[in-house]
């Protein structure tokens, strides 16, 4: 996740470059990166509960 972040912070300091500055494309992949960065956090949540779901059936399962 964090080479995501990286990669969505690195286009947003390239957009802040005076001779990238306004740049419509190089925005719209700012903002498509920062979706995909959210999406990928949602997921990780999604992912980490069920792992904890997981988790905790196998506990019961040992404690029976």
């Amino acid at each position: 996740m964090g080479s995501i972040r990286n990669f969505s912070e690195h286009l947003q300091s390239l957009y802040e470059l005076e001779m990238f500055y306004g740049d419509t494309t190089l925005g719209h992949l700012i903002e498509h990166s920062k979706q995909l960065v959210e999406d990928m956090k949602n997921f990780e949540e999604i992912y980490t509960l069920l792992e904890d779901e997981t988790d905790d059936r196998k506990e019961e399962e040992k404690e029976e």
